[in-house]
């Protein structure tokens, strides 16, 4: 009776750590569902008016541009690159952030590219934003956000199975301390064996 318990708690750990990671357990944050990533080596593009610059964004969100592609006419037709750059300010768009050493201002990008602050809005830390596909974007991020696919979920520190020693060896339950992902199979986690009881 107690072998069946005991496999009976552990499919119900892995059972909630996969619905965790998919964020409908109660008190789940879908805010939190993304980490952000730096990255200050990919190549960005940058209006200003009728002239475009490529270059580098770095930590703190300033613009660096390359020498060779400053100030290039819009719309020019540009010999082949090494790489595509993403395009930061195309367009004239509001309610976005711009990125500045760790803090976010409020505002939009006006039709020449120049991003204007929004008169009284609240200064906040990077790290009390919370990504949203559909939210606020930040304009010169020097990064991106990608979705999180693991959680802090962790197989519990148990001896080897009385009735089966290679339990822990299966390719459906993972090792001791292994994290737990979201591609957990169905049949693993969410119906367990039915043992005979021991009296």
């Amino acid at each position: 009776m107690f072998i069946a318990i005991s496999r009976w708690s552990q499919c119900l750990l892995a059972s909630a750590c996969f619905w965790l990671a998919a964020g409908v357990l109660p008190g789940s944050d879908k805010r939190d569902d993304y980490v952000f990533v730096p990255d200050t080596d990919r190549w960005v593009e940058v209006f200003h008016d009728k002239t475009t610059s490529l270059g580098h964004l770095d930590a703190a969100g300033n613009f660096l541009p390359l020498p060779e592609w400053l100030n290039h006419p819009r719309g020019e037709a540009r010999s082949v690159i090494a790489r595509r750059p993403e395009m930061l300010n195309y367009q004239p768009e509001k309610n976005v952030y711009e990125f500045r050493s760790g803090r976010l201002i409020k505002g939009q990008i006006d039709a020449k590219g120049y991003f204007i602050p929004e008169i009284g809005s609240k200064v906040i830390d990077f790290k009390d934003y919370h990504y949203r596909p559909d939210g606020p974007r930040i304009w010169n991020l020097p990064g991106r956000f990608e979705k999180r696919i693991k959680t802090s979920c962790t197989r519990p520190q148990h001896h080897r199975h009385a009735a089966n020693p290679d339990f822990w060896g299966s390719p459906q339950m993972p090792m001791p301390g292994t994290p737990m992902i979201r591609s957990i199979p169905f049949h693993s986690v969410c119906i367990p064996p039915v043992l005979p009881a021991r009296y």
